[in-house]
Formats: C-alpha cells, structure tokens, sequence
C-alpha cells in the first residue's frame, strides 16, 4: 500500500514539478513579448523585425555602399558644374548699353531722382559700370560720370548684343584685293572689287560675312579679309551740350545770313541783266513751209516747256525753234527739236502727255502766228530760265517773262 502510495505521489510530483517548469517557460514568453494593451507601433514593429532579420552578406553591404557612392558622385557633380559654370568675359565685360528707344536718359549726380542732372545719354550710348545696384548704377561715359536708373540699362553679354543693334560698325579691308558680292556667299555674284585699307560701315551678317555700303548698294565682304570695330555713342556732359547748341545755332545764323546775301546779289544781277536786255521789236517775216505734224510738235515744246509763261514768251519760244531751221544747221523741225543737249523737254512726261492730250490753247496760237512770219525775237537761236543765265556769254539778250532769250 505504501509502495503503491509512493509510486502515486512520485508521479504526482514529478508532474508539478514539470507543471512549474512550463509555467516559468510560459512567463518568460509572456515577458519577452508586450501585452497586448502595449502594442508598439507600425513603424517600431517594423524596426523590431529588421532587428531579427540576419545580418546582411557582404554583397548587399557592398550593394548598399555603391548605391551611396553613387548619390555622393551624382551631388558632387552637380555641384562642380554649378560652380564653373563660365562667366561672360567679353569685349562688354563690365559695361553697359542704354536700353531706350527714343529721347534720352538722365544722369545725375546721386542716385536719387532729386540730384542734379550732370549729363545726358541718348539713345545707342553706353559705357562703363562703377557701380551696380538694383535701382541705380553708376557709370562712366565720356566725360561724364554719374548714376543713372538701373532700369534703363542692359550689360555684359546683353549690352554686346543691343550694341550690335545700335551701335555704328567700321570696317577695314585687309587684302590686297578684295571681292564684293551682291548676296553673301561666294556662289554670288561679284558686285565689285575693293582694296587693302578701304573703310566702310557695315553690320555683321554672321561670322563669315559683313554686309557693307558699296556704291550706293549693299554688298557683302568675307569677315576673313576685314577688321571691324564696334563703337557706340557717349554721354554728353550739361556744359557739352549747352556748347552744341550754340555751335548749331551759331551755324543757322550763318547759313541764313548767307543765303539773304545770295538773295541779294541775285536780285541786283536780276535788276541789272533786265536794265541791260535788248528791246527786241517784233517783226514780220515771211510764212514758214512745214508740214501739220511739225506744227503740233513745236505746240506740244511750247506746252512742256513754257505752258505757264505768258503769251509773249510761248510765242517766243516757237521762234527760237523757228529760228534755228531757218539757219539750215539742223535739217528738218524734227531735227532741230531732237538735237542732242537743246530741247531735252522732249524726252519728258510732260512732252509725251502733251503729245497725247493735246497741247494748250494759247500754244496752238503762238505756233501759228510764229508760222505765219510773226517773230518776236528776230535772230534769236537759244533761251534760258532767269534763275540759270549766264548774261557774261551773251552777246545779246532779251527777257520776257520768266526767260531769257539771246543770241
């Protein structure tokens, strides 16, 4: 009984003892983990698992270290570009250019609307820069110097492009011979030839080619065979201006005392020439022999070319055409009206409208009468307008109307 005892209670034992030892176990699962109103976050959750995540291999770490190699290179090479990123240094460096397309802009003696107005720059000027801010600049152009509105201005590479567009280009061959052509390309035809040394003012097509002024035309040159020089216009001081306009208005006064002077002589000469002509008698000779058609165009001469003079002097003007076929030096009415260098009316619109329209009364009269033997200027051969007679060549002279008539 006692054995059997025993062996019950040994077991009974021994299953508590293993009962305590699960318990324990049990606890210590319990302790390792939160209880369930403690739960961690997503996001800690989630560092709590890559924290029992076996330690990465070598190729990942090696993964991971070239990946940030790479970001490291990438942002270093953006930096370096973004730092050597070449700043303008050209032939504007420094300087500026009006940016105005008319009038002119102020320069004063501080930066401030209220200071005195030291200069003036128009339009295509420019110079350099002292100083820059956002409002005012000041600058130095010609001789003066002062600030101006930042506003009004364009530099650097900006002021080199709007001097380009305004300022004036000079250009120097430097070849011994040169071609002009009439386009820019060498496929083009040659307008002409220059020489080493010429100048002229051109504008730059492209970097082969500048457009210059030859002849009265453009033409085109090889930049290859020319130095240019790009200059622009300065400021003008107060003082310099003030000095110009007296100069300009000293010039204005000088021209028109001139020209009252020349008026003067004129008018005496006129006085003169008009107190020393001939009073020529009218006569009557025999009737001239022509054809109609040699009557109408000696109405239509009269029309064009003395259609507003009076009666006196169309009728004179018929005479001197009259006059010269009677010497027998010309030939034909034809021939005397299309002699070269005398009555050039001929090869005019006025001429052929009157050919075409007909010519005016009172020149249809006048070239009957003169046909007829009526003459006004007996000996007469030639005539001339008052303003542009030279009486000094004249042996003898008669005016009538607006002409001259003379030997």
């Amino acid at each position: 009984m006692n054995n059997i005892l025993k062996s019950k209670y040994g077991k009974i034992i021994a299953a508590s003892a293993t009962a305590v030892v699960v318990s324990a176990m049990i606890v210590a699962v319990c302790l390792a983990f939160p209880k369930s109103d403690e739960k961690k976050s997503d996001k800690e959750a989630e560092l709590v698992m890559e924290t029992t995540k076996p330690q990465e291999t070598e190729k990942e770490v090696a993964d991971l270290e070239e990946v940030s190699h790479e970001v490291v290179m990438k942002q270093e090479e953006t930096t370096t570009v973004k730092e050597t990123k070449p700043a303008y240094n050209g032939p504007f460096a420094g300087k500026f250019v009006v940016n105005i397309s008319s009038d002119y802009l102020n320069v004063r003696a501080k930066n401030s609307t209220d200071a005195e107005v030291v200069g003036k720059l128009y339009v295509g000027a420019g110079g350099k820069v002292l100083k820059r801010g956002k409002n005012w600049t000041k600058i130095e152009s010609g001789s003066v110097t002062g600030w101006v509105s930042t506003e009004y201005l364009v530099f650097d590479k900006a002021a080199e492009k709007k001097a380009n567009e305004v300022g004036t280009l000079n250009v120097t061959v430097i070849a011994d011979t040169l071609r002009v052509r009439e386009e820019a390309g060498t496929d083009s035809s040659v307008a002409g030839v220059v020489g080493k040394g010429q100048t002229f003012v051109g504008k730059r097509v492209n970097d082969e080619w500048i457009a210059i002024t030859f002849e009265g035309e453009t033409g085109y040159i090889s930049a290859e065979f020319a130095t240019t020089e790009l200059t622009i216009g300065k400021a003008i001081s107060i003082e310099e201006e003030m000095e110009a306009i007296r100069l300009e208005q000293e010039r204005i006064a000088a021209e028109k005392a001139e020209e009252e002077r020349l008026e003067k002589e004129r008018q005496q000469a006129m006085e003169q020439a008009v107190a020393n002509s001939s009073i020529v008698e009218t006569v009557q000779g025999a009737k001239y022999n022509i054809t109609e058609e040699e009557a109408y165009m000696i109405a239509c001469v009269i029309t064009a070319e003395a259609g507003y003079e009076c009666y006196e002097g169309q009728l004179a003007v018929a005479n001197i055409i009259l006059n010269r076929y009677a010497s027998g030096r010309y030939g034909s009415v034809k021939d005397v009206l299309y002699a070269p260098g005398q009555f050039t009316v001929v090869n005019t619109s006025r001429y052929a409208n009157a050919v075409a329209n007909g010519p005016f009364e009172s020149s249809i009269k006048a070239t009957q009468e003169a046909i007829a033997g009526k003459n006004n200027v007996p000996g007469f051969t030639s005539f001339a307008a008052l303003w542009g007679a030279n009486y000094s060549l004249y042996t003898e002279y008669t005016i009538i109307g607006n002409q001259v008539y003379y030997r």
